[in-house]
């Protein structure tokens, strides 16, 4: 038996932390004097990633403006010394967090204990031990890079300064790509090194090398270390590390151990176990003092910088900087398997579905319905239920969507009323909301006895596809819902019915399903 993948083993903070880590898989790096993407004609890859050129200094900016992938998007990125600055001006696009879902819009207020604080997010492995050809930190969860929401979760803080991603040099663009397609902002791009530790140390470089002091990153008083595989990273934990770094000068989050560690014996048998009790998993984030860990970083010696995995135990064996070991919480584990890709999207997916708004048209034949759908729901989800026109673009409904609801039921008993529905995919787009996670959007129809004119047919059902293709390409799922009653003592049996297919396409969120008309 051994720790859970990705973690790292310390003792509490009564004892000096030996913390053994699994080998990391290197990644690739250009050889010296190759060209990197996105560097100037002529410029080659340095030692430490720095761009040099032909009248161009090692570290001198050769700035480069982009024009912006998204709508009305506007971004610069700058390229000085083989970094990129990315200063996105986004929309209101956020993303659910684990928490509360006012966090989103980013948290208020000073650092804590009113210093300044930057952060450093290696993400330059190679994801061997996932298997497949794309590293982990690129792979898509609910159709978005996993390093997007760690990204995010660093974003939403916004006493962190900057951000700095460290990647491997033919992942440059492809990260480029990322902070565009997403608004992300506050984030610098770094060229990584062969080993975790290289990686680090180049993007601690950022704010200490003199040659980069004419550019808008500053020298924080504490950098927080992180991981871009793990994004459900929150608010509490990553204070309380800043602060117990800020008084110590070194602290990082730990968890229990699982499982018993124990060691092998060269012919394969048990040579010895460690006591569990005394020993806790090594996790993520970390935060230093800069100058300490930039410190340990420059006396390292090349074993610890090609074999360690571990920061905390440089920042204790160059700078005899003993860290305060701080309880994490249970969602700070690391994606590391396939399995684990799987596992984070099931609560990606639980934290968009903790809300819907349920949006009736006016008209009396809907009132049974509208009332007896929302409390059906009830029970499984929070509801905000009105009753609108969409086309009156009601300021409820801009509250609601302002307030991230990724959830929507329309129900009507016009024919497909397509007209409508587009109405409130207009207001969604408008928001950005669907930029960085997919919009649930059921049109709910009625075939009720008052409704003679109500028939199913192959238009009908051809104009709600149609219409679903165009939403998916904004990020919205579409889907269609029947509800048939002809007597009305069955009609609270028929609408728990609709209320439980709902729930399993808010759940869900097939896109494989879109534009498909269910019955209840």
């Amino acid at each position: 038996m051994a720790a859970l993948p990705g973690q790292r083993l310390c003792l509490p903070a009564a004892a000096v932390p030996r913390c053994p880590g699994s080998s990391l898989s290197p990644v690739r790096a250009f050889p010296r004097g190759c060209r990197a993407r996105g560097a100037p004609a002529g410029a080659r890859v340095a030692r430490g990633g720095r761009a040099v050129g032909p009248g161009v200094r090692r570290g001198q900016a050769s700035g480069r403006a982009l024009d912006s992938l998204d709508r009305g998007r506007r971004g610069r990125i700058k390229q000085a010394g083989g970094r990129l600055r990315c200063s996105c001006r986004g929309g209101r696009g956020a993303e659910p967090p684990p928490g509360p879902a006012e966090m989103e819009h980013g948290s208020r207020g000073a650092a804590p204990g009113g210093v300044s604080v930057s952060a450093v997010l290696p993400a330059g492995g190679s994801g061997e031990r996932l298997g497949g050809a794309t590293p982990k930190q690129f792979c898509a969860v609910q159709g978005r890079p996993l390093v997007s929401y760690a990204v995010r979760a660093m974003e939403r803080i916004s006493w962190i300064s900057d951000i700095i991603v460290v990647v491997s040099p033919e992942n440059i663009e492809t990260m480029k790509t990322i902070i565009e397609k997403y608004g992300h902002k506050r984030v610098t791009v770094v060229e990584g090194g062969i080993t975790r530790h290289r990686s680090i140390f180049n993007g601690l470089k950022v704010f200490a090398e003199n040659e980069f002091s004419s550019h808008l990153v500053q020298k924080p008083d504490v950098v927080i270390i992180h991981d871009a595989v793990r994004p459900f990273v929150e608010e509490d934990i990553v204070s309380k590390v800043v602060m117990a770094a800020k008084e110590h000068g070194a602290a990082g989050a730990i968890r229990p151990l699982v499982s018993t560690v124990i060691a092998s014996a060269a012919d394969g048998c048990l040579d010895h176990s460690l006591e569990r009790t005394r020993y806790r998993a090594s996790e993520m984030p970390q935060a230093f003092l800069f100058d300490i860990i930039y410190g340990a970083y420059q006396q390292c010696t090349d074993y610890d910088l090609d074999y360690g995995t571990e920061c905390l135990h440089l920042a204790l064996k160059y700078c005899k900087t003993n860290a305060r070991l701080v309880e994490g919480t249970a969602d700070l584990w690391k994606v590391t398997y396939k399995r684990d890709l799987y596992a984070a999207e099931s609560i990606i997916k639980d934290n968009l579905s903790q809300q819907v708004c349920v949006i009736t048209n006016v008209k009396e034949t809907l009132a049974q319905v509208g009332f007896l759908l929302p409390e059906s729901l009830k029970s499984q989800i929070k509801v905000e239920a009105i009753s609108i026109s969409l086309s009156k673009n009601d300021s409820c409904l801009q509250n609601i969507i302002s307030g991230l609801c990724y959830n929507f039921v329309c129900v009507n008993d016009e024919r497909w009323a397509i007209q409508e529905a587009q109405e409130l995919v207009n207001m969604l787009e408008k928001s950005n909301i669907p930029l960085l996670h997919p919009v649930v959007l059921i049109l709910v129809y009625l075939d009720i006895p008052e409704n003679n004119s109500f028939s199913i047919g192959m238009e009908g059902l051809t104009m709600i596809k149609k219409f679903a293709r165009e939403a998916k390409k904004k990020n919205i799922l579409v889907y269609g819902l029947l509800i048939q009653y002809k007597d009305p003592l069955l009609l609270q049996e028929t609408v728990n019915s609709a209320a439980a297919l709902i729930m399993a396409l808010i759940k869900d969120r097939n896109p494989e399903l879109i534009g498909q008309l269910l019955v209840a």
